[in-house]
């Protein structure tokens, strides 16, 4: 055997030799080691796993004996996974290895173990099914005994475990029946035979929890024999009667008492208290061990936890046997000491029930006990004293207990002669009213809690001889009182206020204990002691009062106690009433503003129902309003008007007109923030309030119009909420009224407030207005909001409500009633929305819409009524966003239309109103955001308002078109008969057409659009042919120009397949072809808009008409074009019908096409003259369609078989047409291209056709300049795009000028003005790059290009005399300034332009206009380095942002620096490739892109002379380096001078690198001209790279140094090698 088994062996051996031999029914004789162990001990033979298949469950088996309780859970998890998985029934050795392992694992240490293993025994049991009966014995003790786990998650999961089996009442009560003896056993083998020694190895576990599972078991055992004796009926105990009273006998269970643990304390209490009831004999025959284990053992011992339960205990026992504390106690303490030990501990943590209990046993422990000694019973009382005061007791406890120690003084007192019950109770009892009334810190063991110190005084004084002995002592006591008022601090002194206060309270304790013995008393002497006292002490306080000017507020408290105690008593006693009514009638007014104040105002109100009481308050408000302090003033009516004991019903304040004069001035003063608001708020408190119902309205009003004054917003707001919080009640009365509507309106409008406070508070309080109004007044309060939106359709103001609000609140209102008639309120009827429209419906719209509308030239038939004059901002309403009445109304029923539960509530009706008013708006809108001011439906044109308004628009055409798409079967012909809305909307707006009116041009556009869309959207039928042939017979008839026209626009498939239609277009032409422009120019102009509205909208117009009929038409229409006089209106429907009709004649030759090309050039020619100038906007349509037939003629001629006249014709006009086209780029226009979108268009049409033109035709390109900051983006990118072609070519020619005049060349002076003002970021902070590019910065941006673009092509000496143009007239700084804020670098945060071609834009290529700014930014920092590098350096270098500098530098590494190398490395490479240096076969230059490099290498005497520049990374703001590779030919001085003189001239020449080559080559070649070699080593070169420099004086040849000094040390002479003569070597 290893030593490890045997040292396991002996551990176990020495485990059981603690064991027990002794107990019920065990054999003292017997080994432990003989003897079977228990199965919940920790040595138990484990289970047999060989039967088990399934190796899984072997193995959870087999970690159920491991000691880790996380192992274990996980066992018992994969134990309850194969028990649910399992079909079929388990297999039996799984049921047998459960059985022998589960009692021994239902007591594990681990809560989560027990928890399991109960779980995983119900699941067990349910599988296996009656067939665990035979196992039953085994398991049944532990999995009853887990119900009684002091942990109460395992004990749920052991009942929820039997219940699963066991599943009614019934069934585990039989279950009981049938193991109670098994039941029985188990639990005595664990008190007999168990011990933490043997349920625990104690070589796993620590001793507490070894101690703690064992009282767990313990604990658990015996509250399950509790529930055998509790739940078996007599006739089943019986069965097991001499095992219960083995039980009962044996000491050994009732010792328990004093265990350490509370679990087997109270468990053990639980068990006497059944026991008593169910086995009276045996307890009876066992009292005396009863008797020592609970009143010796037990009251000694700590029963922390179980001090209750111990009591009931001895309660039940003692009022059964209450000899056990007498003749059958037995110890060797008297029990009276034992007992006294146990008082004196409290309740040690126990309940409040505890006191109770203590109370019942007192009553039935036997009297004798107490009067057997009576100085044993008063430390008794005093040790009971000691337990209620110890630290440790709970404060919650403190009433209880002493209520219990006043009963049980009482009681004892009963049992005690008459002197000595006296005695008693003055010695225990009277301490604690002395304490009550004068708290002392040497007496504070009396003290009482607050919260129960009346009910103990109660409780003392039901006690009679408690009462007399207090009444013997009140007068002194009341004296005492006295005295300390008269005594109390002056307001001088530190501590004045804590006095006071401590004067206060003893005072109401004082009237409390006063209260409670007039109660008690009956006899007329000890009343009239109580009258007497209660005179002096509230005599004593006035007077006090008076005398100090009542400062000492102490005084007025006691009085005030006093009186909220004892009021009825006082007011019946004559003299302490007519001492009261003297105070309040002539001394508390004058008082009142005293630091008593709230003490005297509560006087003052508890004498309310008096007679005086009314002449008092007037007295007390008169004596307030005259004082001169206004700080005073106002505390003494704050505290006059809210002190909490105002009495129901009155009215003094509400009628007293000082008071409310009063309450507006604080009002107005706290608008002004010149006052708080919490006296208007508390005024209006109470019902009835302070503050009369006029004097709230007035202050409401007033509040109302500060939220219209700037300024004094957040004062209303305070005012308002201070009056809502304190009573909504007024507030509700004043909402209902007209002026509410108003009220609402201005904080609606206050809501969108840019300064978050104010609409942060607005929106709070238009809850809290809709919310009290809801509350108050139900459909009400929806009328007062409709009201509010109603009173938005009639005026608009800048404080007007904005209209998504109204229409949340309209929404809002229709949720909350949706019945037709209140919705139908919600809305705007005919006449509301009629007047509304009036003022844009006076003027025609502009002719420039011509181009835009679908209706074309039916514009130019509009009549006016207004005399020419658009609606302006200073005659309609509008609100602070420059929105007219109109255009809220349309917005807001879009909003309001766009619910659909709304709109289907108000009726078909009112439906087609909406429509109505929804599309004519539409319109209106389109209008006026495609035209600035082109009807001025709303006023302001800012970027935000424009966005708002775009968002509109498209809200509105989202309704309409969703109302198109919902009316799939309807059909829109005048004969079909259908109820739906939209057929009568599309009648009533065609009906309304007629007429020239502006109304009637915006409903045949209605009728147009939307019919249009209605019949794409759901197709064309061709049922409905014949209706609409009817309908256009009738129109033809009327010969109404609106309606006709709406009708061909609005049913395109029914134009082109009708007969009748066609007919119609061929007497149209028929008809022009015979008018004179002279006499019938209106009906010209009628039908060729009718005509244009044809050809326009048919699908295919080829063959429709005669091509003689137009050749005719065409011929005469140029004869109009020719008159002198002709309208553009005219002329532009002339050529709209051209652009259609000419390309159906392209095989006519003739004079025609000439004639109208020298129309069109005379037109532009004419476009610039002033006369044009002043009607630019009006002559948009005719420049719009002169270049739309241009396009259509050049098409035409670029096609296969072009007219040979119409090819002839353009090009003999080229150059007056280029010229015209020129002419038209350079017309100013009156608005922006943003704010005009006819303009825009046609600035894009000549645009396109300027970039099909050769720029040749430009002879003066600068005067384009001005055209760069165009408000034109067409016409500004036109303009650029000419002069970036120009300029680049015309450089050569400035190069030669320059050259050749010897003049400095200059920039043009109106590039130069354009650059001259740098943007700035901060400038730019409103500008929408989301939407485009301002056109300045642009523009600016562009100018720099053309400046750069002078660069290319220019000789190096223009290039230089650009330089310095731009170094002293330009702002080179300001544009890098913008650069590098714009791109991020003064943030550190510079954009990536790894995607950006660097080297090149294009402009608007990118996906957004910023990132287009971005692109080109980045482009012009490239180009200033590869043009302007010194200058860009310079500024580099002087920027004074360190952070800017270093983010720069990096970012020019990474995107920049690697172009203007690889330009500069090609430069090189282009100039070592010229003939001049490539013919030199000595000089050799190698450009090494990788390495950016660039090496120079020249050949001497078969030896290389080899210079190297190099580029740094940040290149060119880093200087490019030469250096020296290889030296020869020249001495290091030399060399290095011309190194030197390389890299400064690099410096100097704008980093040029092919200047510094160059330099470096004249220096090479001039050093070695004219060089011979040397006459003795034959080479040019030495061997110490020197050229030779000795010359021979006779016969002049050279000779290095080096070998010459060779030749004379060699031949011992210094004569000449060649001559022989002497060589003169200095």
């Amino acid at each position: 055997m290893s030593k490890r088994q045997f040292k396991s062996n002996a551990s176990s051996s020495r485990a059981f030799a603690g064991s027990p031999a002794f107990g019920f029914g065990s054999n003292t004789g017997s080994s432990t080691f003989g003897s079977a162990s228990s199965s919940l001990s920790y040595v138990t033979e484990p289970p047999d796993l060989s039967s088990i298949s399934d190796p899984h469950v072997a193995v959870a088996f087999k970690n159920l004996s491991k000691k880790d309780g996380t192992t274990k859970s996980k066992a018992l998890e994969e134990l309850q996974s194969y028990v649910s998985a399992t079909e079929h029934g388990l297999d039996d050795a799984v049921v047998d290895a459960w059985v022998k392992i589960y009692p021994r694992t239902s007591i594990d240490t681990s809560r989560r173990v027990r928890q399991l293993a109960h779980s995983v025994q119900g699941q067990i049991c349910a599988a296996y099914g009656k067939k665990i009966v035979k196992h039953m014995p085994a398991v049944v003790g532990a999995w009853l005994a887990g119900c009684y786990d002091n942990d109460r998650t395992v004990s749920r999961a052991a009942q929820d475990s039997i219940a699963e089996v066991f599943s009614t009442p019934e069934k585990l009560r039989n279950l009981r029946k049938a193991y109670q003896e098994t039941l029985l056993q188990y639990s005595l083998d664990i008190l007999d035979k168990e011990t933490p020694q043997t349920l625990s190895d104690e070589r796993m576990v620590s001793v507490d929890e070894a101690e703690a599972k064992y009282s767990r078991v313990v604990a658990a055992s015996l509250a399950l024999i509790t529930s055998l004796l509790s739940q078996l009926d007599e006739k089943e105990r019986s069965k097991s009667e001499a095992q219960y009273d083995v039980l009962i006998a044996d000491g050994k269970v009732w010792n328990f008492i004093s265990h350490g643990d509370v679990a087997i304390r109270r468990a053990v209490c639980k068990l006497l208290t059944v026991c008593i009831s169910q086995k009276p004999e045996a307890i009876s025959d066992n009292l005396n061990q009863l008797s020592t284990s609970f009143l010796s053992r037990g009251l000694e011992a700590d029963q922390t936890g179980s001090s209750n339960d111990l009591a009931g205990c001895l309660l039940v026992l003692t009022t059964t046997y209450p000899a056990i504390w007498t003749d059958l106690y037995s110890g060797k303490k008297s029990v009276i000491h034992r007992f006294r030990h146990f008082l004196k501990r409290g309740s040690q943590l126990g309940p409040s029930a505890y006191w109770t209990t203590l109370t019942g046993l007192f009553r039935v422990i036997p009297k004798s006990l107490f009067l057997h000694d009576l100085s044993d019973t008063g430390k008794l009382i005093d040790s009971l004293h000691s337990g209620i005061t110890r630290k440790d007791e709970p404060r919650l406890n403190l009433g209880a207990a002493f209520k219990a120690y006043v009963n049980i003084v009482g009681s004892i007192g009963e049992y005690y002669p008459e002197e000595g019950s006296a005695t008693l109770f003055e010695e225990k009892l009277l301490p604690i009213v002395n304490e009550y009334i004068f708290p002392h810190p040497d007496t504070s063991e009396w003290s009482l809690p607050v919260a129960s110190a009346q009910d103990v005084i109660q409780e003392a004084f039901s006690l009679n001889k408690v009462c007399e002995q207090v009444i013997e002592k009140w007068q002194e006591i009341s004296g005492a009182v006295s005295g300390h008022i008269k005594a109390s601090l002056p307001e001088q002194a530190r501590d004045f206020e804590k006095s006071q206060a401590a004067l206060i309270r003893q005072g109401q304790r004082w009237a409390q204990v006063q209260h409670i013995l007039q109660r008690k008393t009956k006899h007329p002497s000890s009343a009239s002691i109580l009258d007497d006292s209660l005179e002096s002490v509230i005599s004593t306080a006035t007077s006090t009062l008076e005398s100090r000017n009542g400062k000492p507020y102490g005084a007025a408290g006691v009085i005030e106690a006093t009186l909220r105690i004892s009021r009825s008593e006082m007011l019946e006693h004559d003299r302490i009433s007519q001492v009261l009514e003297d105070f309040a009638s002539l001394t508390l007014p004058r008082l009142f503003s005293s630091p008593s104040m709230p003490k005297l105002a509560s006087i003052l109100y508890l004498l309310h129902d008096t007679k005086y009481f009314s002449d008092a308050w007037r007295a007390t408000l008169s004596f307030v309003m005259d004082g001169g302090d206004e700080t005073k003033k106002l505390a003494a009516v704050r505290t006059l008007i809210t002190s909490p004991d105002i009495p129901d019903g009155f009215l003094l304040a509400s009628e007293s007109p000082v008071l409310q004069l009063y309450l507006l001035q604080k009002s107005n003063a706290a608008i002004q923030g010149h006052s708080d608001w919490s006296l208007i708020g508390e005024s209006m408190k109470k019902e009835p309030a302070a503050a009369a119902s006029a004097t709230v309205d007035e202050i409401l009003a007033e509040l109302t119009k500060a939220l219209s004054i700037n300024g004094h917003e957040e004062s209303a707001f305070l005012g308002f909420q201070e009056i809502i919080k304190h009573n909504p009640h007024p507030f509700q009365n004043y909402a209902s009224k007209p002026e509410g509507s108003s009220l609402l309106s201005r904080v609606l409008y206050l809501t969108e407030s840019p300064d978050d406070q104010i609409a942060d508070q607005a929106s709070k309080l238009n809850l809290t207005i809709k919310s009290i109004v809801s509350k108050d007044a139900g459909l009400s309060g929806g009328n007062l909001i409709a009201k509010t939106i109603q009173d938005s359709w009639n005026d608009a103001s800048s404080s007007s409500v904005s209209v998504q609000t109204l229409a949340e609140l309209g929404i809002e209102q229709f949720k909350t009633n949706s019945e037709s008639q209140f919705a139908s309120t919600l809305i705007p009827d005919d006449n509301v929305w009629s007047s509304a429209m009036e003022p844009f419906l006076q003027m025609a719209p502009p002719v420039q819409l011509a181009t835009i509308h679908p209706l074309g030239g039916t514009v130019f038939l509009v009549e006016s009524r207004s005399g020419g004059r658009r609606p302006r901002h200073s005659n309609i309403p509008r609100d602070f966003e420059g929105l007219s009445v109109a255009l809220r109304m349309v917005w807001y029923v879009t909003k309001m239309a766009s619910n659909q539960d709304f709109f289907a509530a108000i009726g078909e009706d009112r439906q087609s109103d909406l429509f109505s008013i929804v599309s004519i708006g539409l319109c209106l809108a389109n209008d006026n955001l495609s035209l600035l001011g082109a009807n001025n439906f709303w006023s302001i044109y800012t970027p935000e308002v424009e966005t708002q308004m775009t968002v509109m628009i498209s809200d509105m055409q989202t309704l309409i078109n969703s109302w198109l798409e919902s009316a799939e079967r309807v059909s829109i012909s005048t004969d079909a008969e259908d109820p739906h809305f939209l057929k009568t909307s599309f009648s009533t707006a065609l009906a309304n057409a007629t007429g020239s009116s502006t109304l009637a041009y915006y409903n045949a556009q209605v009728y147009a659009t939307h019919a249009a869309n209605f019949t794409e959207l759901h197709g064309w039928q061709s049922r409905d042919m014949e209706g609409f042939e009817k309908q256009l017979s009738a129109l033809r008839r009327a010969k109404d120009t609106l309606p006709l026209s709406a009708f061909l626009a609005g049913n395109k498939a029914f134009l082109s397949n009708s007969q009748l239609a066609q007919r119609l277009c061929n007497e149209l032409v028929a008809d022009l072809t015979g008018m004179s422009i002279d006499q019938k120019a209106d009906e010209i102009l009628r039908s060729l808009v009718v005509l244009n509205v044809i050809l326009t909208n048919h699908d295919n117009i080829e063959g429709v008409v005669a091509t003689q009929r137009i050749i005719f038409f065409v011929k005469k229409a140029i004869s109009w074009l020719e008159a002198e006089h002709i309208a553009q209106t005219t002329q532009s429907e002339v050529y709209k019908a051209f652009t259609i009709l000419l390309p159906l004649m392209g095989d006519i030759y003739g004079s025609h096409w000439k004639e109208i090309l020298d129309s069109l050039t005379q037109l532009w020619s004419r476009e610039n003259s002033e006369d044009t100038t002043k009607a630019r906007g009006e002559s948009v349509p005719l420049a719009n369609s002169s270049l739309k037939l241009y396009r259509a003629l050049r098409r035409s001629a670029a096609s296969e078989d072009a007219n040979d006249d119409l090819v002839d014709a353009l090009k003999d006009t080229h150059s007056m047409v280029s010229s015209g086209l020129l002419n038209l780029l350079q017309a100013p226009q009156p608005l922006p291209d943003d704010h005009d979108q006819p303009q825009m268009i046609t600035n894009e049409l000549l645009g396109r056709e300027m970039s099909d033109h050769s720029v040749d035709q430009v002879s003066e390109p600068y005067d384009l300049c001005p055209l760069i900051f165009s408000e034109s983006g067409s016409k500004q990118l036109t303009a650029y795009n000419i002069l970036h072609q120009k300029i680049p070519a015309a450089q050569e020619q400035v190069s030669f000028d320059a050259a050749l005049d010897k003049k400095t060349a200059r920039l043009p002076e109106e590039l130069l003005s354009l650059i001259l003002e740098a943007p700035t970021t901060d400038a730019l902070q409103d500008a929408d790059f989301e939407r485009t590019t301002p056109l300045r910065l642009r523009g600016y941006l562009l100018a720099w290009v053309l400046i750069f673009d002078h660069f290319k092509n220019a000789s190096f000496q223009v290039k230089t005399d650009y330089i310095a143009n731009i170094k002293d007239e330009t702002n080179i700084s300001g544009l890098l300034d913008f650069t590098f804020d714009f791109l991020g670098h003064a943030d550190a945060r510079p954009i990536d332009a790894s995607k950006m071609d660097i080297s090149n834009y294009e402009p608007d290529l990118a996906d957004t206009p910023k990132k287009d700014v971005q692109h080109l930014l980045t482009h012009l920092y490239y180009l200033c380095l590869k043009h302007i590098p010194s200058l860009t350096k310079a500024w580099w270098i002087d920027c004074k942002s360190r952070q800017t500098v270093t983010t720069v530098e990096r970012w020019t590494v990474k995107f920049i620096s690697p172009l203007i190398i690889a330009d500069a490395l090609q430069s090189v490479s282009e100039w070592a490739a010229t003939p001049d240096v490539a013919s030199d076969h000595k000089l050799v230059i190698k450009v090494n892109a990788r390495a950016k490099d660039v090496t120079a290498s020249y050949e001497v005497d078969e030896q290389n002379m080899v210079m190297a520049l190099r580029f740094p990374p940040n290149f060119p703001l880093g200087q490019a380096v030469a250096e020296s590779v290889n030296r020869v030919a020249v001495d290091e001085k030399k060399w290095q001078s011309w190194i030197r003189i390389t890299q400064g001239v690099i410096a100097f020449s704008n980093n040029n690198i092919v200047d510094g080559l160059t330099a470096w080559r004249k220096n090479v070649t001039g050093a070695l001209k004219g060089q011979t070699e040397c006459a003795i080593c034959y080479s040019i070169v030495s061997s110490d790279k020197q050229l030779p420099t000795k010359r021979c004086s006779t016969c002049k040849n050279l000779f290095h140094s080096s070998c010459l000094f060779k030749w004379f040390k060699t031949s011992n002479g210094s004569s000449c090698p060649l001559c022989r003569n002497a060589f003169n070597y200095g």
